[in-house]
This record gives C-alpha cells, sequence and structure tokens, in this order.
C-alpha cells in the first residue's frame, strides 16, 4: 500500500516536538504512537514503536510517531509523564485539525503507553488503544476508574521486568475497560526481543478487526 514518509517539527508550548508520519491515502484515520522512556534512550526509533507504527501503516492508516520532550530535535526537559501527556494531547489536537480525521487510535510502548494510560484516565476517549509493554510494576499502575467502551489490546512477554502476567491481569480484571484484551508472548521479555514478528501479527490481526 502506498504512503509517504513525512519528518517534520508539531509546534508545542515549548517549542517543537519532533516526529515522522507514514501518511496514508485515508485521510479519515490516525494512529499516534509513543515510544519508551526518555532517561533510558527511548524515542522515535525504537523497534516497537516503529513495528506499531508499520503495522498501522500496512493497514492503511495514517500514523504519527513523535519524540517526547527533551528527546531529539523535540525541546523541553522529561518530566515524569506529565509533560509528556501534555506533548500527546499536543499532537492529538495537530494531527486532528491538520487532516479530516474521524478515528484516532493511540498506541505505546513501556513509558509510552503509561503516558498513553494517563490520559485515559482524564476520561479522554480514542477509538481504539494499543499498549505494549505496559509496565504496571514499574510505576505501581492501579486500575483505570474511568468507564470505557473502545477497544484494548495490551501485550506483553512473559518474562518482562517491568511488570507480570499477574499484574497486568489484575490491573486489567479491576479496570472498567469494556473491550479490553490481553496477549502474553512467550519466552520474550520487555523489549519483545525475538518475537516482534509476533507482536506484528497479534497488533495487525488487533487493528483488523477493531480498527
Amino acid at each position: 500500500m502506498s504512503y509517504k514518509q513525512i519528518s517534520h517539527l508539531i509546534p508545542a508550548s515549548h517549542g517543537q516536538l519532533e516526529a515522522i508520519t507514514f501518511m496514508t491515502a485515508d485521510r479519515t484515520r490516525a494512529m499516534i504512537v509513543t515510544h519508551p522512556h526518555p532517561l533510558f534512550g527511548g524515542n522515535l526509533h525504537n523497534k516497537v514503536s516503529y513495528s506499531l507504527a508499520d503495522e498501522s501503516r500496512k493497514a492503511g492508516i495514517s500514523a504519527v510517531r513523535f519524540n517526547f520532550r527533551g528527546v531529539g530535535k523535540s525541546t523541553g526537559l522529561y518530566d515524569s509523564t506529565i509533560g509528556e501527556t501534555q506533548d500527546l494531547r499536543t499532537v492529538i489536537h495537530y494531527v486532528t485539525e491538520s487532516a479530516p480525521v474521524t478515528r484516532l487510535y493511540l498506541a505505546g510502548f513501556s513509558f509510552g503507553s503509561r503516558v498513553i494510560l494517563n490520559l485515559l484516565e482524564e476520561g479522554y476517549s480514542p477509538d481504539g488503544v494499543i499498549l505494549a509493554g505496559l509496565p504496571v510494576r514499574f510505576f505501581n499502575i492501579q486500575p483505570c476508574t474511568v468507564p470505557a467502551d473502545y477497544p484494548l489490546l495490551c501485550i506483553q512477554g512473559e518474562n518482562d521486568d517491568f511488570t507480570s502476567i499477574a499484574d497486568t491481569r489484575n490491573f486489567l480484571q479491576n479496570s472498567r475497560f469494556g473491550k479490553a484484551e490481553s496477549v502474553t508472548l512467550p519466552e520474550t521479555d520487555h523489549f519483545f526481543t525475538g518475537k516482534i514478528h509476533l507482536l506484528k501479527q497479534h497488533v495487525q490481526t488487533f487493528i483488523q478487526t477493531h480498527f
């Protein structure tokens, strides 16, 4: 499926956010993808974040990856998910104002999935969510109490050091997500080492089914 890759800067309250967009012919659907922890080398080029965006692109959905504040060409300083949540709001506004988007999806990996969850806990309701490697244990994430009916996929490795199967199961069972699905990939870690192809397969199936 044809697409354009565009490198650009998104205006932000603190200056700018560096972004790369896979732009498809369908301007009505878009996915915004967030990256892992900025203090541990996380950026928009991360292999998991790239894979999420690439599967969106393969499904004909435009995908926007961006660097949080203080990463790459993005201005600002790391802000413990608080400022990064504002960065996500900024990108959402930019994407929905720049094209006739009627369906917006959010996908993130690790720290990036925690940032997305911040927004969901505030009551923001996208048309679908993918949380890869949500670090439930690392951030001591509590169940989301805001009712939600959008489709949500939570996917992780069996040997994830930042959460566990039980931690994630408890989080999902006690959250108020009406359409949540959980997938655990065997014999892999937080970064889906050696199993990226399985991550991509599950993500593509979820996109084709729900997006």
